[in-house]
């Protein structure tokens, strides 16, 4: 603005526009009965869903087929984002109890570490049943945490985090990220 000029000088709000943003200035308005239903539908909708979501677990199947306590879900595509970290419909879910090494690394090692990982994750989890047994938290990023579960060979359920330790690919989560760079931070 030049020197000189005055303000522009602001025209008052008309009355719908405080209603648009929210203000109502002191009145007092119930809902009209098309917004009470809508209301109460999205409500009984929300319910149902809740009603028929099997409690703390889902079972999903990697290759797009559900399996028969999920007979009733739809099916989610699941992408693995990293050796610890998948996407589920959406969801992101972080293994519980465990850390892999980042795709974007300290170092070289860390980074193709990181993709053997991933990869085997992807072995794990693509084509093959296994089961979700989400936890009642979420870590710092906002990412459900869980255990994700598999068949052994003898048919016994096994933690599809321990196999990643087992096979060196992850260590026990200590509560702190892992030196994978053999730096001792």
């Amino acid at each position: 603005m030049s020197a000189g000029k005055p303000a522009p000088r602001r025209q008052p709000l008309p009355d719908y526009a405080d209603e648009l943003a929210g203000r109502t200035a002191g009145r007092n308005r119930s809902p009209s009965p098309r917004r009470v239903a809508l209301f109460l539908a999205v409500v009984t909708a929300f319910l149902a869903l809740v009603a028929l979501w099997p409690a703390g677990a889902m079972v999903a199947d990697g290759a797009g087929a559900p399996a028969k306590l999920s007979d009733r879900l739809p099916q989610l595509p699941v992408r693995v984002i990293d050796g610890d970290t998948i996407d589920v419909g959406g969801e992101r879910i972080r293994l519980l109890d465990i850390d892999t090494p980042e795709l974007r690394g300290r170092c070289d090692s860390e980074t193709a570490l990181a993709r053997q990982a991933a990869a085997r994750l992807t072995a794990l989890i693509v084509g093959t049943r296994w089961v979700i047994h989400r936890v009642a938290r979420r870590d710092r990023y906002g990412r459900t945490l869980a255990t994700l579960y598999t068949t052994a060979a003898d048919g016994t359920p096994v933690s599809i985090g321990q196999i990643l330790v087992a096979e060196g690919l992850a260590v026990k989560w200590a509560g702190r990220r892992h030196d994978w760079c053999g730096r001792g931070e």
